[in-house]
C-alpha cells in the first residue's frame, strides 16, 4: 500500500516524516495475498486472494498515518479481480469463484466488518460467473452483475426494509458491460450489447428505460430496443431491414 504525503497527492517522498508523511506498507497475510481492489468505507477495505483486510488506526475516526496503521483480516473470503462497489456504508464484491456476491458491513457488536453472502438463497443466479458490476440508486437501489452468458443478474436491495430480490435481464444478444450515470428522475443505466445483424457482429450502447416510460400510452419502451416514427399516417415503415426475421411490436395511438 502506497499512501502519498498529506495534501501532496503526487509525492511519495520517504524523507518526509511525521503524521503527514507517506505510507508504505506490505501485506504479508497467508501464503499469497495479491490485492484485487481497495474500497473506502468507514475503514479502508482491501480485497485479497485469501481474505478481506481492513486498515485501522487506534480509534474509529482517527486518520491513518505512517505510525498509526494496522492491517487485520475481517473476512476470510477470497475476492475476485472484479472491482467492488459501495452503497452507503456497505461494500459489495464478488468472491474468487466469480459466482458468489457478498456484502460487507460494519457490525457494531463486533466493532468490525462482517460479511453476508447475497446469493445464498439463489445460488444458481451466479453459476455462469460475474464479469462486471454497477450500482443504481434511483428510483431504488439495484446492483447489476453482468454474467458471462450475456445476461444480467440484478439485485433489488433495501437494507431498511430487508429486501433482497434477484431478477434477470435477458435480451436478443449478449450484454457485455454495464455503467450507471446520474439522471434527473432516475439513474441512467447503460449496457454494451453485442448483437449479430445480417451475420455481422455489432456493439451498441443501449439505455434502460425509466419506469414511467414502460406503462403504455403514447410511448412505451417495453421491448429490447425501439425506434420512433413521427409523421403522416402510414401502414408501411421503412429503414428497418436490420429487423428481418425478428419478432417486433408496434405501438400506435397508445395501443399495441
Amino acid at each position: 500500500i502506497w499512501g502519498s504525503v498529506s495534501d501532496a497527492y503526487t509525492s511519495f517522498d520517504l524523507d518526509k516524516t511525521g503524521d503527514a508523511g507517506p505510507i508504505s506498507r506490505t501485506i504479508g497475510h497467508g501464503a499469497i495475498q495479491n490485492i484485487r481492489w481497495i474500497l473506502p468505507l468507514a475503514r479502508l477495505m482491501m480485497g485479497g486472494d485469501s481474505s478481506i483486510i481492513t486498515a485501522r488506526s487506534n480509534s474509529f475516526d482517527e486518520p491513518l498515518t505512517p505510525t498509526v496503521f494496522t492491517l487485520k483480516d475481517s473476512l476470510t473470503v477470497a475476492a475476485s479481480a472484479l472491482r467492488a462497489v459501495r452503497v452507503d456504508s456497505s461494500g459489495f464484491f464478488v468472491s474468487q469463484s466469480g459466482r458468489k456476491a457478498y456484502e460487507t458491513f460494519f457490525d457494531i457488536q463486533k466493532t468490525d466488518y462482517s460479511g453476508k453472502e447475497l446469493t445464498r438463497l439463489n445460488p444458481d443466479i451466479g453459476v455462469p460467473g460475474f464479469v462486471d458490476i454497477a450500482v443504481q440508486r434511483e428510483p431504488d437501489t439495484r446492483i447489476y452483475f453482468v454474467r458471462t452468458d450475456g445476461q444480467v443478474a440484478c439485485l433489488l436491495y433495501d437494507k431498511d426494509d430487508q429486501v433482497e430480490a434477484w431478477w434477470r435481464i435477458v435480451t436478443d444478444g449478449v450484454i457485455e458491460n454495464v455503467v450507471v450515470l446520474p439522471g434527473t428522475l432516475e439513474s441512467r443505466v447503460f449496457f454494451v450489447v453485442r448483437r449479430t445483424i445480417h451475420g455481422v457482429t455489432k456493439r451498441y450502447w443501449e439505455k434502460m428505460a425509466r419506469i414511467d416510460e414502460c406503462q403504455g400510452g403514447t410511448l412505451s419502451k417495453q421491448m429490447d430496443c425501439h425506434a420512433v416514427y413521427q409523421g403522416a399516417a402510414t401502414a408501411t415503415l421503412t429503414g428497418l431491414d436490420h429487423l428481418e426475421g425478428k419478432e417486433v411490436v408496434a405501438w400506435a395511438d397508445g395501443k399495441e
